[in-house]
């Protein structure tokens, strides 16, 4: 679906974990999933 990469992957969860901090990026990443899936 899409073409992204191993660094494309680790540059966005460092970018979303200095966004949304430690403690939201699990459900805000399972929600993400969840979509994905769908």
């Amino acid at each position: 679906m899409f073409d992204i990469g191993f660094a494309e992957v680790f540059l966005l969860s460092i970018i979303g974990l200095l966004v949304l901090g430690p403690e939201r990026l699990p459900g805000v990443a399972r929600t993400l999933g969840g979509f994905v899936r769908k």
